[in-house]
């Protein structure tokens, strides 16, 4: 008995309120965290995922029909840019903490499961790392990037998930980054190039690079998935690239059919079972979400079973 590969295939398209999509997350199923800008805040959901958007707004939708389930929005609010899930929280009332000065914003921020530990980063280039223990945060300890760089990307690495990787906008040159599951290879939008990097970590020499025709120079996330086979990219022009990190070749195109659109926001997620998903925000003042699954492997009988 054979397989027979299966293509991602569009699953939904959706309008996503005002103003660019700049975050999505899959939830997993299990208690969260939401967080974005300078404040912090924390809610619990099932089976969903969340979009932030421009107009200060955090959107949850159900992922069985793709209805909003839930906004939520506060005055103090500017353009909320990143989102995290946290799984193992009780449900408790939510929370929001100031945890950077007035106006410094949040550029980036990862939890530690192993640990219960969110670290957070400033566009001032402060990073904090904290205990979480139901809704309150803990500081452990703070620190600076030299050099006034803005941070783009934070990753836990190492066995016990014991180091913290900052990289930052200094040169102009990194957008955003993801660290693959096994922590081997680090996939780098270059904003300099407009092509992707991917470095066989620690090296800090490109290994491969794959270029997503993308004149204009805007940051365009990235993500492992398939337990690292591939990497998942954004583009400039509406498409969304499936690539073998490996040689990057692309796999397969993903066309949001907002042409002219920034595809800045992209998040994946997989199940036991085998379904893999991929899901991307467009940065129009109108945008859309597009949602895109790709189902196991099909069992095709032989001759001989027949």
């Amino acid at each position: 008995m054979s397989m027979i590969n299966s293509e991602y295939q569009p699953v939904r398209q959706f309008k996503a309120g005002k103003g660019p999509i700049n975050a999505l997350t899959f939830s997993k199923d299990m208690r969260h965290l939401l967080s974005g800008g300078p404040l912090v805040q924390f809610v619990h959901s099932n089976k969903i995922y969340a979009s932030l958007g421009d107009d200060g707004c955090v959107r949850v939708w159900d992922t069985k029909n793709f209805s909003q389930q839930q906004t939520l929005y506060s005055p103090k609010w500017g353009q909320v840019t990143t989102l995290t899930w946290l799984h193992w929280f009780v449900w408790k009332d939510s929370n929001t903490e100031d945890i950077f000065r007035l106006n410094d914003s949040v550029e980036a921020q990862v939890f530690d499961p192993l640990n219960r530990r969110l670290a957070v980063a400033s566009h001032s280039g402060e990073i904090k790392l904290f205990d979480v223990e139901d809704v309150v945060l803990t500081v452990v300890w703070s620190s600076t990037v030299e050099g006034g760089a803005i941070p783009q990307s934070l990753v836990f690495f190492g066995g016990a998930n014991q180091s913290l990787l900052c990289l930052a906008l200094e040169t102009g040159e990194i957008g955003n980054a993801a660290l693959s599951k096994s922590g081997g290879q680090l996939l780098i939008d270059n904003l300099s190039t407009g092509a992707f990097d991917v470095y066989k970590f620690p090296s800090s020499t490109p290994a491969s690079s794959f270029d997503m025709v993308s004149p204009r120079r805007f940051v365009k996330q990235c993500q492992f998935s398939e337990e690292d086979h591939i990497a998942v990219c954004g583009s400039d022009h509406g498409k969304v690239y499936v690539v073998n990190p490996n040689d990057g070749a692309t796999t397969q195109v993903l066309d949001s059919a907002a042409t002219h659109d920034l595809i800045q926001a992209i998040t994946v997620a997989s199940e036991e079972d085998g379904h893999h998903y991929i899901a991307a925000g467009t940065s129009s003042m109108t945008p859309s979400i597009f949602v895109w699954e790709k189902k196991p492997p099909a069992k095709q009988q032989t001759v001989d079973e027949v």
